[in-house]
């Protein structure tokens, strides 16, 4: 997955939850959790994986409708 970024720190009520390459930080069932709720943070990786490639692909496409 190409990423904007090297690094991805994720804060959660001021405090650090996360530190790390984009793919680690947001597989981490502490982001997901903090973020998502408990209801996401258990789906299937697969699903989990799926869903992630769609916002990517929409991501893209709207980039690409600004530029």
């Amino acid at each position: 997955m190409p990423s904007l970024v090297k690094r991805l720190i994720v804060l959660h009520h001021g405090a650090m939850l996360s530190d790390g390459p984009p793919a680690q930080v947001l597989k981490d069932a502490a982001v997901i959790k903090a973020y998502l709720g408990t209801k996401f943070g258990k789906r299937p990786e697969a699903e989990f994986h799926q869903q992630q490639q769609k916002y990517q692909q929409e991501l893209q496409s709207d980039r690409g409708t600004h530029e």
